[in-house]
């Protein structure tokens, strides 16, 4: 016979498992707003040593930021849950930021540490996930989700917000928001890539954030925004 003890260990093992089913045969409910969308993902791993087959990029990493740099791995959980999915919204994907695991927030104070230690010793994770909605054309509105995103994904909840109160002043809360959390070359550099991988079929458009791109490196500390500024007013 089983002990109290025994027994209780047992039933939190059967309770999380069909919750767990529960969870993923139902989805995650997606909510969306004019420039992103979040949802919820549970994923549940069969030993402790198996990868959720989640790849984070490595420079946003260094910003303390979740961001995935590919789809899921194959045989994963994280790929279990995309097939168990009817809606495509809520499949896990590249690009996709994670801003909280297990209810632990990804913070750019310990790089995203105690958020990742989650993934790394827990065998079930609860993820909260934003992403940036692709833009119908560039606007400094969708450009300050996109500079939120790439920087510091756990203030995009707060970015409509944001926008309701810089009515008119976009451009100017862009540049407040990227001269506060760019801090580094690299991170000058990817905003302006992420500019040109939304530059569309536009050819002018990505000659010019080519040439801005090559030009970043000749730039003095406190310069970038100056570039930054003479792009978006040609764009």
């Amino acid at each position: 016979r089983m002990d109290k003890i025994a027994s209780a260990h047992l039933e939190r093992f059967i309770c999380a498992k069909y919750a767990h089913r529960l969870f993923v045969q139902e989805g995650g409910t997606l909510q969306s707003s004019p420039f992103s969308e979040s949802f919820r993902v549970l994923l549940r791993r069969s030993s402790g040593d198996a990868p959720f087959g989640l790849a984070p990029r490595r420079s946003g990493l260094c910003r303390g930021v979740l961001q995935l740099r590919s789809g899921p791995a194959p045989g994963s959980p994280a790929e279990e849950w995309n097939a168990l999915q009817s809606n495509q919204s809520v499949q896990l994907q590249e690009g996709d930021c994670l801003l909280k695991v297990n209810g632990i927030p990804v913070l750019r104070e310990d790089a995203g540490a105690a958020a990742l230690q989650q993934m790394q010793q827990q065998p079930q994770v609860f993820l909260e996930v934003q992403r940036l909605k692709p833009p119908e054309g560039l606007t400094y509105a969708w450009l300050v989700f996109a500079a939120y995103a790439l920087f510091n994904p756990m203030k995009l909840n707060d970015a409509d917000s944001l926008l309701a109160k810089n009515k008119g002043t976009e451009k100017d809360l862009l540049f407040r928001i990227c001269q506060k959390y760019a801090l580094t070359f690299e991170d000058w550099r990817d905003f302006i890539q992420l500019l040109q991988e939304h530059c569309g079929d536009d050819a002018i458009s990505a000659d010019m954030t080519a040439k801005a791109a090559a030009r970043l490196g000749d730039c003095r500390v406190g310069e970038e925004s100056l570039l930054l500024e003479a792009l978006c007013s040609c764009l």
